[in-house]
């Protein structure tokens, strides 16, 4: 049988969190996690409860498929993040995508940080990804993802790729973000494009639905003013939604001003444990 068309184990996982309010506090009430995701749950001295994943599988390639679910009910402040970097590995010609979906609810007054590490792109990749949010418009959900294609330092680049990755965020049934990232062919021709990337290989990009999130437009922007001419940015808000978008060529000057940024957008609340360890 031809190498290329062999069928290979493939990873699959999935994970179910629910988050509460109870007293001044909230935690978790439900936890479930299977095949490759494992969730861990640090002690922190604060409000919120966070929660990390963990990709066991060490990667995901053609054919692996996570599907994770989240809720946050009234008045609960959950924080989600990962234990380290996501990679996507090269897939076969015959492989199927990689897959990962993510829904989200969150009911009033609850907060949602939706905080992972940088998922790395690798050359070859194929993959599906959706973040599907539901809320109501007295709450809040904040993202900040970064996506690096290739590894610059070990000198790889990322020539072909198929990616669709998708942020859907809704507020009272109504969509208010539907923003697509796609990808398909000679990738690093597309980033070339000045219209594009201009060239860099690392895009950032923070999220942020509440009530009256305008406020911190002009904050986000000085940021970006002030992070020199290794990162180049753009910040706008219009219905309640705050869009922040990063681009680079080094992921760690990418990703100080972002968490910068989501800093500012948290009102000082401290970082997740995995970011204060890196």
């Amino acid at each position: 049988m031809d190498a290329d068309a062999a069928p290979l184990q493939r990873a699959a996982g999935g994970f179910a969190l629910q988050a509460r309010k109870a007293g001044e506090r909230s935690s978790l009430v439900r936890l479930r996690q299977s095949g490759c995701c494992r969730v861990l749950v640090p002690r922190v001295r604060t409000s919120g409860v966070e929660a990390v994943l963990v990709n066991v599988s060490g990667g995901l390639a053609g054919g692996d498929r996570v599907v994770g679910g989240i809720l946050c009910r009234a008045g609960a402040h959950l924080i989600v993040t990962t234990q380290a970097s996501e990679r996507i590995y090269g897939a076969r010609a015959a492989d199927r995508p990689t897959r990962i979906v993510t829904r989200c609810r969150i009911e009033a007054g609850a907060r949602l940080d939706w905080l992972p590490h940088e998922t790395i792109f690798y050359d070859g990749g194929v993959v599906a990804r959706d973040l599907i949010v539901d809320m109501p418009s007295a709450a809040t959900f904040l993202a900040s993802e970064c996506r690096v294609f290739g590894r610059v330092a070990s000198g790889e680049t990322v020539q072909r790729l198929v990616c669709r990755d998708r942020l859907a965020i809704r507020r009272d049934g109504i969509p208010v973000l539907m923003e697509n990232f796609r990808a398909d062919g000679p990738f690093g021709a597309m980033l070339s494009r000045r219209a594009v990337a201009s060239g860099a290989v690392v895009m950032h990009t923070i999220t942020m639905a509440a009530p009256d999130v305008a406020r911190w437009l002009e904050g986000a922007r000085a940021c970006i003013a002030g992070a020199g001419p290794a990162v180049e940015g753009a910040a706008s808000a219009w219905n309640d939604v705050l869009v922040v978008r990063l681009l680079g060529n080094e992921a760690m000057n990418v990703r100080q001003l972002a968490r910068r940024i989501t800093a500012l957008l948290r009102g000082g609340y401290p970082a997740p444990v995995t970011w204060r360890l890196q």
